[in-house]
């Protein structure tokens, strides 16, 4: 870990050919200011202990801080029996010493191959602790060491269990393409009918039950619940009112939290494949080399996640919920334009494209279609702005096209940014237009030069 080293990326727009021009850098310091070697530990139910590692780690110091860190971590973080202990097959680690001082103390090892790709889940950790430190700039080494072990406590146990649930999906894909990338993913955007007016409230009360909320917490959220009624106006009419016995509030900010309590466990049926949740809003992808295996296992694990989604009372809306197959570096593969995946026998539609979180995204990901959107948004409002250039101050101006143009290209910016530079020219274009409506300046102007202005 380096005091002064860069542990984070930043992305600018500049002109071409500009990219060592200072604006465009960051400044760094020679052999990042100093640095200092760690050792760590974590399991699904969180992280255990980080040792500073001073001088020369040889096989005796490695198993000192074995001794001193590993059992104490398993013990704090209750392990219990059973678990198993894996690391790399650095020479300190696979020392006869070392595997006897092991197998003395019971701690069982995971086999692990001499020539293996590096997927030590604890990498995904180190990285989350280097961005974090990165942002609060520690001053000397021992301010580095005491952020390094603060950043450390402060990571969620939410993503330990995720690194650790997903480690054997991750083991077998690489296994299976020989170490190489995944080529073909299968994705369906799962869409739900009327999903909030769904939920029966007595599930995410035992579902926040289990998670340890107290008994007044469980009483505060039952009566949230509890004697909701809606009734209907129109041209002044009111009707009466009609109890509300299941769904939650839409509108309000516990709205999305508490549905996402009630779906949970739909994670559960995902079998070898893998679901990210937001609110009522469902991906489910798997990827393999081969495709009838990706489609396979893509049918067996959505067969599965309907009947969870039935045993929850939501219904799927199937004119709304699109399969896509993602493959970057083979020609698309012949497939059918519709085929049979639903419950029910009705057909889910193959797309190309489909906008999912305000990013539309394709079967290349190659970001075509988002930046085309982008820029055609932004000439619109470009268009606009320079119809009515005569009625803004400079200030308005500069004020108009921070509010109006900046978000539009900065939303989704760290998904898109792979596009390729002749799709990056485009944009180029359109924000070029929008410094020289605020500034007269010639189309080359930096990016950076329109954030500058006051």
């Amino acid at each position: 870990m380096e005091l002064f080293g860069i542990n984070s990326t930043h992305s600018v727009w500049r002109r071409r050919n500009a990219a060592y021009d200072p604006k465009n850098t960051i400044p760094t310091v020679k052999h990042g200011g100093g640095k200092i070697m760690l050792w760590g530990c974590f399991s699904a139910k969180g992280t255990g202990q980080l040792h500073r590692i001073k001088g020369t780690m040889d096989g005796a110091m490695y198993r000192q801080i074995l001794g001193e860190n590993l059992l104490p971590s398993a013990r704090a973080l209750k392990m219990g029996h059973g678990w198993v202990f894996q690391h790399d097959n650095d020479p300190k680690c696979t020392a006869k010493e070392t595997k006897e001082c092991l197998k003395k103390k019971h701690i069982k090892v995971m086999e692990w191959p001499s020539q293996s790709p590096d997927l030590n889940p604890i990498e995904h950790l180190w990285r989350e602790v280097k961005v974090r430190v990165a942002k609060r700039q520690p001053q000397n080494l021992n301010d580095l060491e005491k952020t390094c072990k603060e950043e450390w406590d402060k990571i969620p146990p939410e993503m330990c269990v995720n690194l650790v649930a997903n480690y054997k999906k991750r083991l077998t894909s690489v296994i299976a393409n020989k170490g190489f990338d995944p080529k073909y993913c299968a994705v369906v955007f799962i869409n739900l009918a009327k999903a909030f007016d769904s939920v029966s409230h007595r599930i995410p009360i035992g579902r926040l039950n289990s998670l340890g909320f107290s008994d007044d917490c469980l009483t505060w959220f039952t009566k949230y619940f509890a004697d909701r009624v809606q009734c209907v106006k129109s041209e002044g009419m009111l009707s009466g009112p009609l109890a509300v016995s299941m769904g939650v509030p839409q509108g309000s900010i516990l709205g999305p939290t508490l549905f996402s309590v009630y779906i949970h466990d739909i994670a559960l049926a995902a079998g070898d494949s893998l679901i990210h949740l937001y609110a009522d809003d469902t991906i489910l992808y798997t990827s393999v080399p081969s495709l009838d295996t990706v489609l396979t296992n893509f049918q067996t694990s959505f067969n599965a996640i309907q009947h969870s989604f039935r045993g929850l009372q939501l219904l799927l809306n199937a004119s709304k919920t699109k399969c896509m197959l993602f493959n970057r570096s083979l020609p698309a593969p012949a497939r059918p334009t519709r085929t049979r995946t639903l419950l029910d026998g009705s057909d889910l539609e193959y797309v190309d494209n489909y906008k999912y979180l305000g990013v539309w995204l394709d079967c290349k990901l190659s970001f075509q279609t988002h930046i085309k959107h982008l820029q055609s948004k932004i000439k619109s409002t470009i268009s606009f702005l320079f119809r009515n250039k005569a009625s803004f101050t400079h200030a308005a101006k500069l004020t108009l096209v921070k509010l109006t143009i900046l978000p539009i290209l900065d939303f989704g910016d760290v998904i898109y940014k792979i596009a390729s530079n002749t799709l990056f020219s485009k944009l180029d274009a359109v924000y070029h237009s929008a410094i020289h409506f605020v500034t007269k300046s010639p189309y080359t102007t930096h990016h950076c030069d329109l954030n500058a202005l006051g």
